[in-house]
């Protein structure tokens, strides 16, 4: 991708219609990288480990509004900065109580 123009959009089989700017290349939003499963497994662990303290719509919402926050973030970093900060969300929500 040396050389590319600002502003160029990427398209191709494999390619997504990236739009590329400046030295950031390839970042997109969670659904426009196929990362529902990710955030899917996210919010299953989240869960799974805050069972009674939080519901699941509570724990999707929360990941979901995580993920939105985080957007702009490289793709491959996306899951794990979303559960971390979910995480942080929900106990600081759950110790409130």
């Amino acid at each position: 991708m040396t050389g590319s123009r600002v502003g160029a959009v990427r398209s191709g089989p494999d390619s997504m219609h990236i739009r590329e700017q400046g030295p950031v290349v390839g970042l997109l939003r969670p659904q426009d990288a196929g990362q529902t499963d990710s955030m899917g497994g996210v919010t299953e662990r989240l869960v799974v480990e805050f069972g009674a303290r939080a519901d699941p719509c509570t724990v999707s919402r929360v990941v979901l509004d995580c993920c939105m926050d985080l957007r702009g973030v490289p793709v491959g970093a996306l899951p794990e900065l979303v559960e971390r900060l979910a995480r942080q969300r929900l106990l600081d929500v759950t110790d409130a109580r």
